[in-house]
């Protein structure tokens, strides 16, 4: 039991950072909309996550100084 907690509480603390980089985006599911979850759809941001992998490719350039 205290390591299905353990996963759980690692999910969610994903799950928690994806929604505060913009890399999961959150909107209201419309009634009987398949694949909602609490009310809500989940759906990737792939341009989000695009521009923080180029800022993650900028930031390493710049720390080898290239």
């Amino acid at each position: 039991m205290k390591i299905v907690c353990m996963h759980l509480k690692i999910v969610l603390c994903l799950l928690t950072i994806a929604l505060l980089l913009g890399i999961l985006t959150v909107t209201p599911a419309q009634a009987g909309q398949q694949g909602a979850l609490l009310g809500r759809v989940y759906a990737v941001d792939n341009a989000r996550i695009g521009e923080l992998i180029d800022k993650a490719k900028n930031g390493l350039c710049r720390l080898c100084g290239k």
